[in-house]
């Protein structure tokens, strides 16, 4: 195959996560979250629009609401914009939960019979009916919206799995893709699922450096392990045995979330 020559903004930023550990998918899906939120800190606390998909989806995810009260601290030295918007999220959930409180009681759970109060849990165990305050539990704790931050990186994933497969038809950017990390097993799943149905020979191309690859990784794993064994203590162990645990890691778990970008 030629070279095309053709170069997108998304396959240079591809091409520059290829210079940096880990999948690129994943750097840039978590890229895409941390941009939201970083974006949002510096200028969109008081957005209307901004405060409503937070408040549909009471706030962020476990990560990325930790994302958030880091980043400020980090970026800015305080917390304003964390306690302004959390203010008003933990507003809404106690207005929620008062009027959880109020419905049960106006429902009679609280002062029903014994017999009722078994008979409801025994219909609720035979799958034939749902209790009012289960119902009405739901409906205070559920998120009508998914976490922000996930929705632009699962959109980040999306279109660069894309932009992937688009760049590996071009033979520089395969050589490009080869000297890197390579793609996790959930990125390498979701690209090859994609491009067998558009490019067999991207595909098919991933395939065999996916094998190559893991051919080295169980080879320097192997290695790695016989060499912490007592007789076999004198034998160096390379680089390349070194980081195949990191390397492992990377591939089975993605990009490590515990390490900022």
């Amino acid at each position: 195959m030629v070279s095309s020559g053709r170069f997108s903004l998304a396959e240079v930023e591809l091409e520059t996560a290829f210079h940096q550990s880990g999948c690129p998918v994943c750097r840039l899906k978590q890229e895409a979250a941390y941009r939201y939120i970083r974006n949002l800190l510096w200028e969109n606390v008081n957005d209307i629009t901004t405060r409503i998909h937070l408040a549909r989806s009471l706030g962020f995810c476990p990560q990325h609401t930790w994302y958030m009260y880091h980043a400020e601290m980090n970026g800015f030295c305080d917390w304003l914009g964390f306690a302004i918007i959390h203010k008003d999220l933990t507003q809404l959930v106690a207005t929620r939960l008062h009027d959880f409180g109020a419905r049960l009681v106006s429902n009679g759970a609280e002062q029903a019979p014994w017999w009722q109060r078994v008979w409801a849990g025994v219909r609720h165990a035979l799958n034939r009916a749902s209790s009012t305050a289960a119902a009405l539990g739901m409906e205070v704790v559920s998120p009508n919206e998914p976490c922000r931050a996930c929705f632009y990186a699962e959109n980040s994933e999306r279109n660069n799995i894309g932009w992937l497969i688009e760049g590996l038809c071009d033979d520089a950017f395969r050589r490009r893709y080869a000297a890197s990390d390579g793609l996790c097993l959930i990125h390498l799943r979701q690209t090859l699922q994609r491009a067998a149905r558009t490019q067999c020979h991207v595909a098919r191309f991933l395939v065999e450096d996916a094998a190559t690859r893991l051919a080295a990784l169980t080879a320097d794993l192997g290695e790695y392990a016989r060499k912490q064994a007592w007789q076999y203590r004198h034998e160096t162990v390379t680089t390349s045995e070194q980081e195949s645990p990191r390397r492992a890691a990377q591939f089975f778990g993605g990009l490590d979330r515990d390490r900022r970008i």
